[in-house]
């Protein structure tokens, strides 16, 4: 018999539980690299930053986060983030002189930084003015903690992220997942979403128009 999920919205005291399951879920990420305090800061701005549109929900076994899920309309969320948390960015990626040899990292870190130097070059911070009248509604990260998967949790999440988008007016939803992440890919493509290319070669955009 499988344990009883309950979904709720994602609070602030809930963000350590939401570092844990990404550390879990995504061990190979750049933010991963830079330990669980960068990840909790992280996510603390996806829920607080000056965004459109936020639906942070998470999936919880007992009082254990299993999964989660944001998504909405998000006013840069990696600029944002770079330019809040520099500091403590800066001094993570100095206490941990072995990720100037982890290519994914160092690549990751760079675009970083380039998005930092645009936005200091531009002189402000995160706009919330002159929004699209249609918005794109996406899922910024969604995850299951190993230990809980082949639940439906994962399933559970999706749909939770549709329903609000369909309900604050989006008519479509949209993600990115790393092209060689074939197992998302699958889960993506049973849930009826498509892969999106404008041109010939798919960078891991992908779209679901909902009805």
């Amino acid at each position: 018999m499988n344990p009883e999920v309950t979904l709720k919205r994602v609070e602030l005291k809930d963000l350590p539980s939401i570092a844990r399951v990404h550390l879990v879920s995504f061990p190979d990420s750049a933010l991963t690299k830079l330990g669980p305090t960068i990840v909790e800061l992280y996510y603390r701005w996806q829920l607080t930053g000056p965004h459109q549109k936020v639906k942070a929900t998470g999936a919880f076994v007992a009082d254990e986060c299993a999964g989660f899920s944001f998504s909405g309309i998000f006013n840069g969320s990696t600029t944002g983030f770079i330019h809040t948390y520099k500091t403590p960015l800066i001094k993570a990626v100095l206490s941990r002189p072995l990720l100037v040899f982890n290519p994914l990292f160092l690549k990751r870190f760079s675009e970083g930084v380039r998005l930092l130097a645009r936005f200091a070059k531009k002189g402000s911070g995160p706009k919330t003015d002159g929004l699209r009248s249609a918005p794109n509604y996406g899922i910024l990260s969604i995850a299951v903690s190993p230990q809980f998967q082949k639940l439906g949790i994962g399933q559970l999440l999706m749909l939770d992220a549709e329903n609000e988008a369909f309900e604050y007016g989006c008519r479509e939803i949209c993600l990115t997942v790393h092209p060689g992440n074939t197992k998302a890919v699958r889960f993506y493509e049973n849930q009826n979403w498509q892969k999106f290319a404008p041109s010939s070669l798919w960078n891991g955009a992908m779209i679901k128009t909902l009805r």
